[in-house]
């Protein structure tokens, strides 16, 4: 498949495959030269030298749906792993015509950094669905993530899950500034539909079902009557 001269795929999917460095360069290619490439998914414990698709992935403007995760990893490997990850797509989303619409960055290890500056690149980007369960999220991050939330006007779907700031080990008081901070952010951007937490503040949860009914309502061909909204 590498090695092809053309290649027309829509969707790669490479999990439980160990690459070697060389196999990284030919999937590097692959990656960059595929313009039908739409949805990739790799678990970069299987790659030997995952900083080689860096740049790649950074070009590869025609992606639409990027998953990168990580299974097993020692704690140096885990280090290393988490800023290839914040690089490959820190290099996607400054390039501004990525068609990237949904971004998943799954147990990669990402700490309030790697948020803080991802979270910067969101407002002039077309992401609908943003997925970072199961990182290293604390409070200042989410706090960075939030005072953004009113300029992501692109913004459906959101998945915060299994991330420090929401556990129940986080001090009550930092736990309600987050929360007060996502609320505030919510409604200053209706576009949200979907929240995932590990433990779902109730406004919050209001907030995201409003917006899902307005955005139905709104959708509706007839004239809606006054008064119904």
């Amino acid at each position: 498949l590498t090695r092809a001269p053309k290649v027309e795929i829509e969707m790669l999917h490479l999990q439980q495959t160990l690459l070697t460095t060389l196999d990284c360069e030919r999937l590097s290619g692959l990656v960059q030269r595929c313009g039908s490439l739409k949805h990739l998914e790799l678990d970069l414990c299987d790659l030997e030298e995952p900083q080689i698709l860096v740049e790649s992935i950074g070009n590869a403007i025609h992606l639409q749906d990027l998953l990168l995760t990580r299974g097993y990893s020692d704690a140096n490997a885990s280090t290393r792993l988490s800023q290839d990850a914040h690089d490959m797509v820190m290099r996607l989303l400054h390039n501004p015509q990525n068609r990237l619409q949904k971004l998943s960055l799954l147990g990669l290890g990402l700490a309030d950094h790697h948020l803080m500056s991802i979270v910067d690149r969101l407002p002039t980007s077309r992401i609908e669905v943003f997925d970072i369960a199961n990182n290293d999220i604390e409070a200042q991050g989410i706090l960075a993530f939030a005072a953004q939330l009113a300029n992501i006007k692109s913004l459906k779907e959101l998945v915060l899950a299994s991330n420090p700031w929401d556990s129940s080990a986080t001090a009550t008081a930092q736990y309600d500034e987050c929360i007060a901070a996502l609320l505030q952010g919510f409604k200053a951007n209706d576009s949200i539909e979907c929240l995932s937490m590990s433990r779902l503040d109730k406004e919050l949860e209001y907030c995201t079902h409003v917006n899902w009914l307005r955005h139905r309502i709104l959708k509706i061909p007839s004239a809606i009557p006054v008064g119904l909204w």
